[in-house]
């Protein structure tokens, strides 16, 4: 079955338990961001560096990526009101190292 993912390319997610994809290094409530999508998996770039991390097929930096099951992550909703999000021109020179 081909379904499209809740997530899309920078989103801010958090891990929901310990060990996603058999990573042990990924502990419940590190936080991410969503860099690339497969129909069975999120290619998330932690913000933390993690043990065996690669860099989700050139859309982060090496040590930083882990791809986990959808069902592995959620939507990281800070608590903090002065969080504001990144603006397009933020975004895409993280994702692609470029303006908009």
């Amino acid at each position: 079955m081909n379904r499209e993912s809740k997530f899309r390319k920078g989103d801010r997610v958090y891990a929901l338990y310990d060990n996603p994809s058999g990573n042990k290094s990924i502990q419940a409530g590190y936080t991410g961001i969503v860099v690339d999508i497969y129909p069975d998996e999120i290619g998330v770039r932690w913000d933390e560096e993690i043990m065996e991390g690669h860099n989700c097929n050139g859309y982060c930096e090496t040590g930083h990526g882990w791809y986990v099951r959808e069902k592995a992550i959620e939507f990281f909703i800070p608590e903090n009101d002065d969080f504001e999000p990144a603006t397009d021109d933020e975004l895409m020179r993280f994702l692609y190292g470029r303006e908009a």
